[in-house]
């Protein structure tokens, strides 16, 4: 009945809108059936999860969090300096170790059983050298727009050209180290091209000698959806073109040559973003959901699949016709152990929830991850004894590898990738040899791979895990297969984008266009590339005045390290008060307030006052309390919203706050 009098009376988009609305509402009802509880200052003191896992919280007399203790034996302990950041984490895994200069800049980081990181900065506040825990050090340039132009270490050279007026990346020049140490020769380059709105239209990549090796060939609509991607290769040429429904969401794929010549796709989807049916060479596959978004069977030519899942929304059980796998979690809802037919696969995180280590039939692999970016990237790779196997190397994103077990021609690798913060394409040695090739699919499957070298790290640039199929995006696990997580999005969304109310739906079902490197929030993959180096970005900020960029660069920098530290308790909290100071003390931490608190765009919270008072020309939509606006053609619209604080559990802030259009 309500589906029906929302269709007669409303716009199809606000009829999808409320429709998701009541999904979401359901889902909360059946699936975040949690309890909390505070204490005298509003902090949460103890809650309990969906799955019956009790987690419990401490505070000093800062009302800073000190300790996490978890029924499941998940505990962090914290320690911080006078300036509230944070200086010590005790974990499971060990202790980790943090220290600042007299700026506040992170200059030291010890992860456990490891040496550690130092860091080094300009008066401008820019990174300009670190030193990882193999006394290794990587160097960083950058131009008076506080670009990155040359970074270099052992192993690579990255060399980088902007457009003097846009700041768009127009070439990326890379170059090997050779056999005398410290001389470089040329590898080749990447060369970029844009249109009148900004948008990727062409990558070429050159050989050593400037000879093309493939040109890469984007066109978009008129609402920035890629139509059309073509490639060409010696002896090669292939093509895609896609099409969407009013929604933006991919509906049909075309290829042409490239060993797909003749083959289409087609994907539908219900007012939810859950994918109805997909059809391709290989026949159609049907879904089936529950009320909350829950894949619960598939139907396809090989036979049915069944999903099972836990009161807090994980995938526990997948039974395939000649296949049963079983996934379990902690008390964060971060998989921990996966098993099926042939392989035992076990991960484990640290009190920020970084991957530190992942064992496979028994095999370790530890990772030393770099926290100084805007998410966390694996440096080095380990065996059990810790003894290094692997070093990768980061510019503009990962760029480069040496893996110390390889024969002397595959040590040294080199990530290509087909545009800036995208899918790794191919890898080539020193001497500009493609060693390995990849095509993928719509949603990130692996068509096809060329492997001379071990690899891990492929579709999106992140770390696939062939024994599950699953790809790592952080705070959850990715199933290209079928194109969804496999656990809900611990960010709850926002109701003024419809799209981001589906807790499992992968990139708004438009993955040529937005990616989720974080599993927590859907960027473009534009704006992935542009973060992927957030020192760069802090930089400009300083450089141009621009305390917008800075904020929301330091935000990254620092604040993000924990954001998935504390189970239970919101983002605000998790960054586990004044983290973000981390840097330069920018103001931008989320402190507790009586009053409303305003939010911008990114996420940042600033301090209250009459600057941030409901302006007295708003009107309160009357169908929502707390929405205000203005009337534009006899349609209420939304400039600004007031949200209650934010269910523990789910990512925001724990108070009042709101949210306004700028």
């Amino acid at each position: 009945m309500n589906i029906i009098f929302f269709k007669k009376h409303l716009p199809a988009s606000t009829t999808l809108l409320l429709l998701i609305m009541i999904n979401s509402l359901s889902a909360f009802a059946n699936v975040e059936q949690k309890r909390y509880q505070y204490d005298l200052n509003s902090n949460v003191t103890q809650y309990i999860t969906a799955n019956g896992a009790k987690i419990e919280y401490s505070y000093d007399s800062l009302n800073q969090l000190i300790k996490v203790s978890s029924s499941d034996g998940d505990n962090v302990e914290y320690s911080y300096d006078s300036e509230g950041r944070i200086t010590k984490m005790e974990d499971s895994t060990g202790i980790s170790r943090y220290e600042y200069d007299a700026l506040g800049r992170l200059i030291a980081y010890k992860p456990p059983d490891v040496k550690q990181f130092n860091y080094y900065y300009n008066e401008l506040n820019q990174l300009t050298s670190l030193k990882d825990p193999l006394g290794i050090y990587t160097y960083y340039t950058y131009n008076l727009d506080g670009r990155l132009i040359i970074h270099y270490d052992v192993n690579v050279y990255n060399s980088y050209e902007y457009h003097e007026t846009t700041g768009l990346l127009l070439r990326h020049g890379r170059y090997a180290l050779t056999d005398r140490p410290g001389s470089y020769d040329s590898n080749g380059s990447t060369s970029y091209s844009y249109d009148a709105a900004r948008r990727l239209t062409q990558v070429v990549e050159s050989d050593a000698d400037s000879e093309n090796k493939s040109t890469t060939t984007y066109s978009y609509d008129g609402n920035g959806n890629q139509t059309k991607i073509s490639r060409q290769i010696p002896g090669e040429t292939e093509s895609a073109t896609y099409e969407y429904d009013g929604l933006n969401r991919l509906t049909e794929v075309s290829y042409t040559g490239g060993g797909r010549d003749g083959r289409k796709e087609s994907y539908s989807y219900n007012w939810g973003g859950n994918r109805l049916r997909k059809t391709d060479h290989n026949g159609t596959t049907s879904y089936e959901y529950s009320s909350d978004n829950r894949l619960l069977k598939t139907t396809a030519p090989q036979g049915i699949t069944d999903y099972v899942y836990d009161d807090g929304g994980n995938l526990i059980t997948k039974t395939e016709p000649s296949n049963t796998s079983h996934y379990k979690y902690n008390s964060r809802n971060l998989l921990i152990s996966y098993e099926d037919n042939h392989n035992k696969v076990s991960y484990l995180y640290n009190g920020a929830g970084h991957r530190v280590s992942k064992t496979v039939n028994g095999v370790i692999t530890r990772y030393i991850n770099h926290i100084n970016f805007g998410l966390s990237q694996v440096v080095l790779e380990a065996d059990d004894k810790y003894k290094i196997k692997r070093r990768y190397s980061y510019g503009m994103g990962r760029t480069a590898s040496y893996d110390w077990d390889a024969p002397e021609e595959d040590k040294s690798q080199y990530y290509l990738y087909d545009r800036p913060g995208g899918n790794v394409t191919s890898i080539e040695d020193r001497l500009g040899k493609t060693r390995n090739r990849y095509k993928y699919g719509s949603f990130g499957e692996e068509v096809s791979s060329t492997e001379a070298h071990s690899n891990d790290f492929k579709y999106a640039g992140e770390q696939a895990d062939s024994n599950t199929g699953l790809i790592y995006l952080r705070a959850r696990y990715y199933d290209p297969e079928i194109g969804r997580f496999i656990s809900r999005d611990p960010f709850s969304g926002y109701m003024s984008v419809p799209e981001s109310q589906n807790m499992y739906a992968y990139a708004h079902n438009n993955p040529l266009k937005f990616v989720d490197p974080s599993g927590e929030c859907v960027e473009t993959v534009w704006d992935a590339a542009n973060v992927i180096y957030d020192i760069g970005k802090i930089s400009y900020g300083y450089l141009n005045n621009n305390q917008h960029v800075v904020s929301a660069g330091y935000t990254d920098l620092g604040a993000d390290l924990f954001a998935l530290a504390v189970p239970g308790l919101p983002a605000g909290i998790t960054k586990l008060r004044g983290i973000t100071d981390a840097a330069k003390g920018v103001g931008n931490t989320a402190s507790k307030s009586k009053g409303v608190i305003h939010v911008t765009k990114d996420g940042v919270a600033l301090p209250p006052g009459a600057k941030y008072k409901i302006p007295d020309n708003y009107v309160q939509n009357p169908h929502r309390s707390g929405n205000y606006g203005d009337i534009v053609n006899g349609k209420f619209k939304e400039l600004l919203r007031i949200d209650p604080p934010t269910i523990p559990g789910q990512k925001g802030p724990n108070y009042s706050h709101y949210h306004k259009k700028w």
